[in-house]
C-alpha cells in the first residue's frame, strides 16, 4: 500500500486489504485495512517534502487509484517531479522498460554519476 496517497480519498475494500495481507506474514486484512486507515493524508508532510527531490511515477489507466487522487499532493509539493504513463496500469507492468529508464535517468540527473 503506498503511503503517497491518502486513505481518506482512497477507501479501500476489505477484499483488497485481504490480498495483500496474503502476501505478508502476521497481519490479517482487517488490521491491514485499519493500519491503512490511521495513515496521515501525506499532504500533511508538504512542508518536509518541500525540500527534499521526489519522482513519483503513475499510470493513467491505474485501476485501483485515478490521476487524480494524486492532485492534492502535487498541489501542496509542487517540486515533486511526477510522469504519468499515459499507458500505465497499478503495477506499471505495461511500461516496465520506460519506468526503469525514467527511474534512472532521474537518479543520475538529481543524485550523481
Amino acid at each position: 500500500l503506498c503511503p503517497l496517497l491518502s486513505p481518506i480519498r482512497a477507501p479501500l475494500s476489505l477484499e483488497i486489504f485481504n490480498e495483500f495481507a496474503q502476501m505478508l506474514n502476521g497481519v490479517t486484512g482487517k488490521e491491514l485495512r485499519s493500519q491503512w486507515e490511521e495513515l496521515p493524508p501525506v499532504e500533511s508532510k508538504a512542508n518536509q517534502l518541500r525540500s527534499r527531490l521526489v519522482l513519483i511515477l503513475t499510470g493513467r489507466k491505474d485501476d485501483v487509484f485515478s490521476p487524480q487522487h494524486y492532485a492534492p499532493l502535487m498541489e501542496a509539493v509542487p517540486t515533486i517531479e511526477w510522469y504519468e504513463f499515459p499507458n500505465g496500469d497499478h503495477t506499471l507492468s505495461l511500461c516496465r522498460q520506460e519506468t526503469v529508464r525514467r527511474t534512472l535517468d532521474w537518479l543520475i540527473t538529481y543524485m550523481g554519476k
